[in-house]
């Protein structure tokens, strides 16, 4: 079994990507990113896509593999069906990663990241952002 799980969330414009402690980008971030892909391409209108992170154990490397992953070779945060990508963690450093994808290097992207679920939630779900 995998160590994530992904869902379309019911009657909302949400899929939920969801790591468990034992998901590590150098052996899952591939499987990861290329099912988040096929939910979305599977999506009718866009979506908020949820990443909750806060089980996952990140080094370096593996948030500049799981970025170069999302980025540039499969342009996650860019698909035609996410109105925006939002991370949740209450690591510093992660925090600091998706602040850093605001660069031009990394092609302006926002990254909205909070502490909680319920929060990343309640932001998606914000009446003007429906």
């Amino acid at each position: 079994m995998l160590p994530f799980t992904i869902e379309k969330l019911a009657d909302v414009p949400i899929v939920l990507f969801t790591v468990k402690p034992d998901y590590k980008i150098s052996a899952h971030g591939l499987d990861g990113v290329v099912a988040a892909m096929s939910t979305l391409d599977a999506q009718s209108a866009p979506v908020y896509l949820i990443c909750d992170a806060l089980g996952m154990v990140v080094n370096f490397n593996d948030v500049l593999q799981g970025i170069t992953l999302a980025t540039r070779q499969y342009h996650l945060f860019t698909h035609r069906n996410v109105i925006e990508v939002v991370i949740v963690t209450e690591k510093t450093f992660l925090k600091a990663a998706m602040e850093g994808l605001s660069n031009p290097m990394f092609g302006n992207i926002r990254v909205p990241v909070f502490d909680t679920l319920e929060a990343a939630l309640a932001y998606a779900l914000e009446p003007q952002r429906s």
